[in-house]
């Protein structure tokens, strides 16, 4: 049965309920409730569009695609339509991802509103309602467009569609057992088409003829006074042009309750008209008298000035106000009372501080971007009016399969040095960005820049990094990007972030004080001074010499836990701790080995090393928390016994080199590196354990160390190749060549969806694809473990994403 409904305009609501209160629906309702549902419309034709009666015929592609494992279909319904035929097209899924489309015809209800007709722009809507219980409507702007080759007479558009949402309530539960006392709730997506009308035509057919009557009217005050009958000819005759013109415009003159700006054009013309009679005999009476004749010229002449001078005002005032309603005061939103911080002062430790990009220091406190994520994920805009979408009019969908996003800054922004930031410095940013589906960038004002696409891909609205103009464009010019890279680490310029770098020693500290040109709300603290601390903490902490102090260690954790006067906290980390084996060389090569490294590792003993009671040992290289984390991927439990027949199948004779850098030899950290090593041996090979110097960033990076590789790295949702090693066809021996190109074609997929929850759908199966590769051998997930004084107020390292300072503007002291 479809469950795409045609209701009628004082139904609906009545139907609605029918839906919603039905069983089926309320025993999902907790399943579906928030998930998004994503409707889109391709408009074929349209015909019949009777303004007078606010109505449209419309021939349209419908569909509408959700994340779910249940095939039923949301209970999509036509707000404002009246659907003669529904057929459905087809039904698709990828794993939970699925999709339906349908043909549809019918007869669709719009408001049109005729004050400024002739000159009106009009609206034709098509809205879609789906009630709260069953998810979250969303427009799908990315496929929904419109067939360029239909037209509608007397009317011109873009061939493009404007997205509205709305949400609907009702003031009844309309009956409803289940749901009685509750209002009725609905989420309204309307695809809009824009219309003009073709504004020469009426120049020409209306404004010109009306124009040319008026101006025969003022010839009056051209003619002597004493002819009277040249000049009550001609106002008789303009007075009964102008009847027989409205006459003749009646038929394209709706029949509506109100006046409309035609009528207005109209009424003053007879008010014109009427006022050169009126002339004609005044002036006439006074010069047949002759003690008044003297004042005939002067009356005519100042009357034509002041009526001639009074139509142009009109005139001005008339054009002026179309297209304008009164919407009454602005609304001022207030911030409320803020509170007060009893400290200026904030000393933040941390274990290393070799550069700026330690802690997201850059990113937190001395930028904040064109977006700023808050709590909960929630992306708000920041530096621009509104962020770009594929649900709202600021990308426009190209008929050649391209698009234009525009990115828009708020009026007034500054850099921290008080220069203007402009389109100047957005064109200069995105610019520094490669990107081959770029096409062209145009700066349109002082605010905006709109960009062109070949493609429409996710990434063609995600964001990029600010950079002051003025501040890097020398810079560039000889170094490119890697010297914004390297002055951003040490000497950052002012910047749109709520702070400002006064004062860096690599190694010691760094001192931030507020920008006091930062677009947000006011930093409660003035400075902010972050320190280098490592053994000294416990005590520093105690003596109260430092406020707050992130990424501890285990040891200096517990060595805390008892103390008074602090709290302390363990948020979920992202950060991801994994073996790599270098996949070009024997036994690493060999699926079966990786296989054997899985069952003979206690990965849950060594995450307990790592993280105590918080260890967890990691299945998959995303975390739990994550939407799209997939809690089906193969486990391979602990079982040294299987581990070592594996190993003993593959007649293993040289030593395994397990590679560590060198601060994690000098650190407690090397507790895990030995269970590893033991484990190993337990399974019946011998492992040489080697320190390297430095960072084993860069191994990492190149793959071909030659071991196996100890390192913790952040997991990303927006790089699903990260932990796969390398992109090359021998680590995929565990698979079959139909899953090798399926892998491939996941990941295309990937990175060309427009739609969040397709890219959790995907990245589930290439996780299930890992498992069975097994690239890397998964250890555990971090924890980032923090204590603060019990003062200091907002403090929520993991409120949003991995930015540490996403808040830091609203941190304060209390008493």
């Amino acid at each position: 049965m479809n469950r795409v409904w045609s209701i009628q305009a004082l139904l609906f609501p009545l139907i609605i309920c029918g839906m919603i209160f039905s069983s089926p629906s309320m025993s999902r309702a907790e399943n579906t409730a928030q998930r998004k549902v994503y409707v889109g419309a391709f408009l074929t034709d349209v015909s019949q569009f009777e303004i007078n009666n606010g109505r449209f015929s419309a021939d349209l592609v419908i569909w509408c695609k959700w994340l779910g494992k249940s095939e039923e279909i949301p209970e999509i319904i036509f707000a404002n339509g009246e659907i003669d035929s529904l057929q459905e097209i087809a039904r698709e899924n990828e794993g939970d991802w699925q999709s339906v489309r349908w043909h549809a015809q019918g007869t669709f209800r719009g408001n049109f509103p005729l004050q400024d007709f002739p000159f009106d722009r009009q609206e034709l809507r098509i809205e879609f309602g789906l009630p709260k219980e069953e998810g979250i409507l969303v427009p799908d702007l990315a496929g929904s467009g419109m067939n360029s080759q239909f037209s509608i007479t007397g009317w011109i558009y873009e061939p493009y569609f404007q997205a509205e949402v709305t949400q609907k309530r009702y003031a009844s539960d309309f009956g409803s057992i289940a749901n009685e006392g509750t209002p009725l709730e609905m989420d309204s997506v309307s695809f809009i088409l824009k219309l003009e009308r073709p504004m020469m035509t009426f120049i020409i057919k209306f404004l010109l003829p009306l124009a040319i009557i008026v101006g025969m009217a003022m010839l009056v005050f051209f003619i002597t006074p004493d002819n009277l009958e040249a000049n009550s000819a001609i106002g008789v005759t303009a007075l009964l042009s102008c009847i027989a013109f409205h006459f003749t415009q009646a038929d394209s003159l709706p029949d509506v309750p109100y006046m409309v700006a035609a009528d207005k054009l109209f009424i003053a013309s007879y008010a014109v008209i009427f006022l050169t009679l009126v002339r004609t005999v005044t002036v006439f009476n006074l010069d047949i008298r002759k003690k008044y004749k003297s004042f005939a010229p002067t009356i005519n002449r100042y009357m034509g000035r002041i009526l001639f001078i009074a139509l142009i005002i009109g005139t001005g005032v008339f054009f002026s106000s179309l297209g304008k309603s009164d919407d009454g005061h602005p609304v001022v939103l207030s911030e409320g009372k803020r509170p007060v911080s009893v400290r200026e002062e904030l000393v933040f430790s941390i274990p290393v501080l070799s550069s700026l990009n330690t802690s997201g220091i850059i990113e937190g406190l001395l930028m904040r971007g064109l977006l700023h994520e808050k709590e909960g994920g929630e992306v708000t805009a920041n530096l621009v009016n509104e962020i770009p979408s594929f649900t709202n009019d600021t990308v426009k969908f190209l008929p050649d399969g391209g698009a234009e996003v525009r990115w828009e800054l708020t009026p007034g922004l500054k850099w921290g040095d008080g220069t203007p930031l402009t389109s100047d410095d957005l064109f200069f940013s995105i610019m520094l960005v490669e990107d081959p589906n770029r096409e062209h960038v145009t700066v349109r004002d002082e605010q905006t820049i709109i960009v062109e696409y070949e493609k429409r891909v996710r990434s063609i609205v995600e964001e990029f990094p600010l950079y002051p103009k003025h501040e890097f464009e020398m810079l560039t010019h000889e170094l490119g990007m890697a010297g914004i890279d390297e002055k951003m680490k040490t000497n950052p310029p002012p910047l749109d972030g709520p702070y400002l770098l006064s004062e860096f020693i690599p190694g010691k500290y760094a001192i931030f004080t507020r920008n006091p040109y930062f677009p947000g709300r006011r930093p409660l603290i003035e400075t902010i001074r972050v320190i280098v601390l490592d053994k000294e903490l416990p005590e520093k902490i105690r003596l109260g010499e430092t406020d707050l102090a992130g990424n501890l260690s285990m040891k200096t954790y517990l060595s805390l836990k008892n103390d008074e006067g602090i709290i302390m906290k363990s948020d979920p980390s992202e950060q991801f701790y994994l073996l790599q084996p270098d996949l070009h060389v024997f036994p690493f090569s060999d699926h079966i080995f990786r296989e054997a490294l899985m069952y003979a590792i206690d990965r849950q003993k060594v995450a307990e090393i790592l993280f105590g009671r918080d260890g967890k040992a990691a299945k998959s290289y995303r975390p739990e928390a994550a939407s799209d984390y997939f809690d089906e991927v193969n486990e391979y439990p602990y079982d040294p016994e299987k581990a070592k027949d594996l190993i003993s199948s593959l007649r293993i004779t040289d030593p395994v080199e397990l590679i560590i850098s060198e601060g994690v030899n000098d650190s407690p950290e090397m507790r895990v590196v030995d269970k590893i090593r033991s484990d190993l041996e337990n399974a019946g090979l011998e492992v040489i354990v080697t320190v390297v110097d430095g960072s084993t960033a860069s191994l990492f990076e190149e793959r071909n160390h030659g071991g196996l590789l100890y390192i913790n790295r952040e997991s990303e949702l927006e790089e699903p190749l990260k932990f796969w090693n390398s992109y090359q066809r021998d680590y995929l021996a565990g698979l079959s060549d139909g899953s090798a190109k399926n892998l491939v074609r996941l990941v295309d997929q990937f990175s060309s969806t427009m739609f969040e929850e397709r890219r959790d759908a995907i990245s589930k199966k290439i996780q299930e694809y890992w498992g069975e590769a097994i690239p890397v051998i998964p250890l555990a997930f971090g924890v980032y473990r923090s204590v603060q004084d019990d003062a200091l107020s907002g403090w929520d390292p993991k409120g949003a994403g991995g930015n540490i300072w996403w808040n830091v503007e609203d941190w304060f002291f209390v008493e």
